[in-house]
């Protein structure tokens, strides 16, 4: 639970940062808050009387909370990425495809380093965070997150302003 309620001010921190220097919109400002709500709520919210809500079984096979926040996650982290990216770029047009997945290859990096800390952890104090299967699904939720919002911009054809 420490690590939950830890976690919370660095990654605040680390946004209000971010935003500072990119000025992110409202969307992303807001995805990044439910991002939050929603990973908290995993890591707080119990289940039964061993479990918490990141650990409970679904009806669904293979879409549990924990997989659902990853991909949700590390798409808002993708749209985010595309905004740090965008000021690099012409205004007047709509976004490469390039563009987009390199937006999207931003935030699987992210992904990767999230996926690092939550394994030096695992190092020092006991957790609820599982083994190699578990950081297998999570990447293959935060690429089918990024991916999505990837294709999503791809299809954005707004002119970009400044």
């Amino acid at each position: 639970m420490i690590r939950y309620l830890v976690s919370v001010p660095v990654l605040i921190g680390v946004v209000v940062v971010a935003n500072h220097h990119i000025g992110f919109s409202r969307g992303v400002l807001w995805g990044f808050v439910a991002w939050e709500f929603v990973h908290l709520a995993g890591g707080l919210i119990p289940m039964g009387t061993d479990h918490i809500l990141y650990n409970a079984d679904s009806v669904v096979p293979l879409v549990r909370w924990d997989r659902l926040v990853h991909a949700s996650g590390f798409g808002v982290a993708t749209a985010a990425s595309w905004q740090a990216i965008r000021s690099f770029l012409p205004a007047g047009q709509g976004v490469p495809v390039g563009v987009a997945f390199l937006a999207a290859l931003c935030a699987l990096g992210l992904g990767a380093v999230i996926e690092i800390f939550e394994f030096l952890i695992t190092l020092f104090v006991s957790t609820n965070v599982g083994g190699y299967a578990d950081t297998g699904w999570d990447l293959v939720f935060d690429l089918l997150g990024a991916s999505a919002v990837a294709l999503w911009l791809t299809r954005y054809r707004r002119p970009l302003g400044r």
